[in-house]
């Protein structure tokens, strides 16, 4: 993905929805069957452009921003983590009324879907899970340091314009020690998110992980509907590792080489392919 592609990225404008004392912010774009993504953490739902842009010819793609993150969706009691987004996700596809949805979660959007799934409260035909684990608690044994600095951070309470230049520099960091993604930094699409990042809760951030520790669904609920697992190369063990139990249960599991973790921005015309002959 290079910076021509970011930068002709066409940004739509959100569509907006009232649950309760919920507002979701969602992109909802093209025709066809409905495909509802939901993104990874702390990520907004214009995180699925790149790959958006791709299927949207054949899919009604559409994607909402989690409460709490970054992005422009609003729960007015500030509500987060895995069991607050699976019912949210739940009344979203009741709302728009969608039918026969396959549904993607990306990482932590991934246990997400896992969780709708398994609980088939929603007509859910499939399930794509982009490099998910199967708990939080996994892969908070590979990044200990970040979940300690998380911690820190809450129970130290330091000033909102702190929390929020973290989030800033969290995102420029992500591109920048990617070969050759350093120029994305400034392209429109990154500096949309950024600057979204700015104005972000980083406490709700933070409390939508250690809330949620613990979680994980049942694979033997995931293989009674069809489900198709995409990890990259160099993903994280813990991504790995589910793989392995997937490839276990006998659910269908995909690599894609030479990526990361970061594949669905980075490389959205790889996974855009492969989902072409799945779907």
């Amino acid at each position: 993905m290079n910076r021509h592609i970011f930068d002709s990225i066409n940004i739509p404008h959100r569509k907006k929805v009232t649950i309760s004392d919920t507002t979701l912010s969602y992109i909802d774009m093209g025709r066809g069957t409905p495909f509802l993504a939901l993104p990874p953490w702390p990520w907004p739902s214009f995180v699925y452009l790149p790959l958006f842009e791709k299927l949207s010819a054949s899919h009604r793609v559409l994607a909402f921003d989690f409460p709490g993150w970054i992005g422009k969706s609003y729960d007015k009691k500030r509500r987060t983590g895995v069991d607050f987004y699976t019912q949210l996700t739940h009344q979203f596809i009741k709302a728009l009324d969608l039918r026969q949805v396959i549904l993607a979660g990306y990482s932590y959007g991934g246990l997400v879907a896992q969780q709708v799934a398994q609980q088939k409260q929603s007509d859910i035909s499939q399930l794509v899970l982009f490099s998910s684990p199967l708990s939080l608690d996994d892969a908070s044994k590979t990044h200990w340091l970040e979940m300690g600095l998380y911690q820190s951070f809450r129970l130290l309470k330091l000033p909102l314009w702190f929390m929020q230049k973290f989030m800033e520099y969290f995102f420029w960091f992500d591109f920048s020690v990617r070969s050759g993604k350093h120029a994305l930094v400034n392209t429109k699409l990154v500096q949309k998110i950024v600057a979204e990042a700015k104005s972000s809760d980083t406490s709700q951030i933070i409390t939508s992980i250690t809330s949620s520790l613990r979680k994980k669904a049942s694979i033997e609920l995931l293989q009674s509907i069809p489900t198709i697992s995409i990890v990259a190369e160099h993903d994280p063990p813990y991504v790995h590792s589910a793989r392995n139990m997937f490839q276990k249960h006998g659910i269908r599991t995909e690599i894609l080489s030479k990526v990361d973790h970061g594949h669905l921005v980075f490389h959205a015309d790889k996974a855009a392919q492969l989902l072409s002959t799945l779907l």
